[in-house]
């Protein structure tokens, strides 16, 4: 048998996160840019920010974004956080 659960989302209750590598035409040269994907689970409201470097600052800036243009702060989902953060030795 199958089931089917429909994913339902109270407003500013979660968004989620990805990103990619993208080869784009930057001043007459291919440059290789990293995209920030962010989507509003509620009403699917997805933003876009391209960056020339891949780093944890790109990562922060991206969901900065997002909780400053969104009418409401999201919990994040995401498969794997243990990438943006190092160790504390």
């Amino acid at each position: 048998t199958d089931a089917y659960i429909p994913l339902v989302f109270d407003p500013g209750e979660a968004f989620q996160f990805d990103w990619s590598h993208e080869k784009v035409v930057i001043a007459g040269a291919m440059t290789e840019v990293k995209i920030a994907h962010i989507r509003l689970c509620y009403s699917r409201l997805f933003l876009i920010v391209a960056y020339l470097r891949e780093s944890q600052e790109m990562v922060f800036d991206a969901h900065l974004r997002q909780m400053v243009g969104s009418p409401a702060i999201g919990r994040l989902i995401m498969g794997e956080l243990s990438f943006a953060f190092n160790p504390v030795r």
